[in-house]
């Protein structure tokens, strides 16, 4: 039992935002709507309209101990380009990919939206989709449904991330990787109808776990020519959040500065580690970094969350953000959402070039890297510092 606590206590540390996240998700139980049904598998028997059905089997899930059916959905015509380009390399390499959980209890569903319709949507925008039945049961423990998540990256497409040197041992063992699905991952799917194209190739750095009731927007571009930004003069973020649909319930957004810090993407296996907030009724957003020409910051974050502000009604968003960085960004995500009076960027207005009214941030969370002003980890009982945030 010992060697469980610890395991327990040593997971938490490296996933320093879900006690948080747990805490929220107990205040917002009401999110759930009564009137929601689930959908099973059962509901798509006939493929989502423009969808081919390539492959079926059976996810294992850690949570559960006990496999979970799986069905994947590509285009009719599905359309990727290929680069030789290294830094180019992970946003032109296959098409992205959507795990979507279905008929999982305890996940918040903000969204009206039928399954079906948020699949036929992701299907229309290029996007490969992994439908996975979770049959009704339900997530009683936040870190072991991490657990899942992690595993359902790495299975379906994310196997090249825990190739990397940073995918370390300490981690596998904490999420119990491989685990149950050992020897089992796919970095392409059978092609719908090409026979000289044998395979469809998953983009390594555009996979997202999400819940039911929620859609993908990936390489939204909000800044471009980016003052006194070096080299990187474009901002854009990959957003997750509830599909639009009549009576959304609004929520509050968890806003990453992406660990890759440079080429056209954001995602990677540190993501990973946040996906996990959409289970909880968040909407999620993971951005670029821009470093500045010189010693002037040029808080691309703070660019980021005004923009997020702007389009609040369109994410169905509440106007209230979380801030959180991983590895490398864990310091950025600091700088950005602790910022003294005087270096306030008030000149720094909305893309529609108003001041927005007033907007909150709360708790910039780091992960993995813990503070490094004092050199400890966050742990449960020592959540990150609380900020008012910038406005």
């Amino acid at each position: 039992m010992k060697e469980n606590m610890i395991k327990k206590w040593m997971l938490a540390v490296l996933l320093s935002c879900l006690p948080l996240s747990v805490c929220v998700a107990i205040e917002k139980a009401g999110t759930q709507r009564a009137d929601t049904v689930l959908e099973s598998h059962a509901s798509l028997r006939d493929a989502p309209a423009s969808a081919v059905e390539v492959m079926t089997g059976n996810y294992q899930s850690v949570m559960l101990g006990r496999p979970c059916p799986f069905r994947v959905f590509s285009p009719a015509d599905p359309k990727w380009s290929w680069s030789s380009d290294e830094e180019h390399f992970h946003s032109s390499d296959g098409l992205r990919l959507v795990v979507y959980v279905m008929n999982l209890k305890g996940a918040p569903r903000p969204s009206k939206a039928t399954d079906r319709a948020i699949i036929e949507d992701l299907i229309k925008n290029n996007f490969l989709v992994v439908t996975v039945d979770f049959s009704g049961d339900r997530v009683t423990d936040h870190l072991e449904w991490q657990k899942d998540v992690n595993g359902l990256f790495c299975v379906f497409g994310g196997k090249w991330h825990t190739e990397q040197p940073w995918f370390t041992r300490n981690r596998k063992n904490l999420l119990q990787y491989p685990g149950p699905n050992k020897g089992t991952s796919f970095t392409s799917f059978p092609h719908p109808g090409n026979s000289s194209a044998k395979t469809v190739p998953v983009n390594k750095a555009g996979i997202y776990v999400i819940p039911s009731g929620y859609i993908v927007e990936p390489h939204l571009v909000f800044k471009e020519n980016f003052q006194n930004a070096s080299q990187k003069k474009t901002l854009f973020m990959d957003v997750v959040y509830p599909m639009p649909s009549s009576g959304n319930t609004k929520v509050p957004l968890l806003l990453e500065t992406s660990s890759t810090a440079r080429g056209e993407y954001v995602v990677n296996a540190n993501t990973t580690i946040l996906y996990s907030w959409l289970f909880n009724g968040y909407a999620f957003a993971s951005m670029s970094y821009a470093r500045p020409d010189g010693k002037k910051p040029i808080h691309p974050l703070v660019h980021g969350l005004r923009y997020l502000q702007s389009q609040k009604d369109r994410f169905s968003l509440t106007g209230k953000f979380g801030t959180a960085g991983i590895s490398k960004s864990s310091g950025r995500c600091y700088d950005d959402s602790n910022l003294k009076k005087n270096q306030r960027p008030t000149r720094i207005r909305s893309p529609t070039g108003r001041k927005p009214a007033g907007w909150k941030c709360a708790c910039p969370l780091s992960a993995l890297s813990g503070d490094r002003r004092t050199g400890r980890p966050w742990t449960r009982a020592r959540p990150p510092p609380c900020s008012p945030g910038v406005s």
